[in-house]
């Protein structure tokens, strides 16, 4: 028994090289209105029935079918990898950042999320970033970001380009934002 929350920080991409980024709903507790760096879905007693071995994949699973109204099948097609571990400093939840690519391109996935019901509407709007860009909304985000956007989006590059290559990516993005302020300053 845990005093507070163990949370799927989940990020979402598809086969084609997207990144589903959504706006919370301003119903939920917890950051309304903020940006995520995709989804999020707290640990509920069926995900740990059956075994703590298959847990987390049930979790990944139940949530891509709540969440974004996937298909059983279309969930379990999908590959996720926990990416860490984090401590919700603001609330004491405990966060687990998860990276899932689907077996789905982003006009599918755009249009099970647009035209299929799902069992929640925790979010209200949604877009889609480029892998190639994820360092640029990572260092000049253009919406309020979820706490744990962040973090999400910079795991996530690490593993899509290797520690150094996305290191040099959001160190070139840091460089442009201080020669954009020299430029103005002069």
């Amino acid at each position: 028994t845990l005093p507070h929350l163990t949370v799927l920080h989940l990020t979402v991409a598809t086969v084609d090289g997207f990144i589903l980024m959504t706006q919370r709903s301003y119903k939920v507790a917890y950051h309304p209105g903020t940006w995520s760096c995709s989804i999020e879905e707290q640990l509920g007693s069926d995900d740990l029935a059956g075994g703590e071995q298959e847990a987390m994949g049930r979790w990944v699973r139940r949530t891509l079918r709540e969440e974004l109204g996937l298909s059983a099948t279309q969930a379990a097609n999908s590959d996720a990898r926990i990416l860490g571990v984090f401590l919700e400093a603001d609330v004491l939840n405990v966060g687990v950042a998860t990276l899932v690519t689907l077996d789905m391109r982003r006009d599918e996935l755009d249009g099970r999320i647009r035209d299929w019901p799902r069992d929640d509407y925790e979010f209200t709007d949604w877009r889609f970033v480029e892998w190639a860009d994820l360092a640029a909304h990572l260092v000049h985000p253009t919406v309020r970001p979820h706490p744990s956007t962040g973090l999400r989006m910079f795991l996530s590059g690490m593993v899509k380009y290797g520690v150094h290559t996305f290191c040099e990516q959001v160190d070139r993005e840091l460089r442009l934002t201080e020669s954009g302020k020299a430029t103005a300053a002069g």
